[in-house]
């Protein structure tokens, strides 16, 4: 009579467990792709993503345009900020921005629209209000609003354009 050693099959079950765990981490990292790790040299210090982002993003511009995943975070302590907002489609996504803008210039909001320029090859509204530099801009479905300390400003602009190309 031969014994069966459970032994093997204990060894490649974990094995397959350990590669399922580490795919998942994989997949997790990318798709967590939707907001910089770092921001004018400062980590994130808060991150809100999925459902939470979602329903900061309606509150904050009153349900304007239907978008279909959000992302918010922010970086050192308070010195700059992130929101993503990704609609079904490019119309959507044009569409949220010219809403967005044309809601500030009611005057309704603490920003106020400086201009309008092109900066790496991009639409950049270009916005000041609550103490900080603001810049709206889209990128195929995604709107991303990036808000920083004047001191840091210029590199938090620039960085997040880079990281959104």
């Amino acid at each position: 009579m031969t014994r069966h050693d459970p032994r093997p099959s204990a060894r490649r079950a974990a094995a397959v467990a350990f590669a399922a765990i580490a795919l998942a981490l994989a997949l997790a990292a990318c798709l967590h792709h939707d907001l910089p790790d770092r921001l004018a040299g400062s980590r994130q210090t808060f991150v809100a993503r999925g459902d939470a982002a979602m329903r900061q993003v309606r509150r904050l511009h009153g349900g304007v345009a239907a978008r279909d995943d959000a992302a918010f975070a922010v970086y050192g302590a308070g010195a700059a900020s992130v929101w993503m907002a990704e609609a079904r489609d490019t119309a959507l996504a044009a569409r949220f921005v010219t809403d967005m803008r044309a809601r500030i210039g009611r005057g309704d909001t603490p920003f106020r629209v400086d201009s309008t320029a092109t900066v790496a090859g991009r639409e950049v509204v270009v916005l000041t209000g609550m103490g900080q530099r603001h810049w709206c801009f889209r990128t195929g479905r995604r709107v991303v609003w990036v808000a920083a300390q004047r001191r840091l400003a210029t590199a938090a602009r620039d960085e997040a354009l880079a990281f959104y190309h």
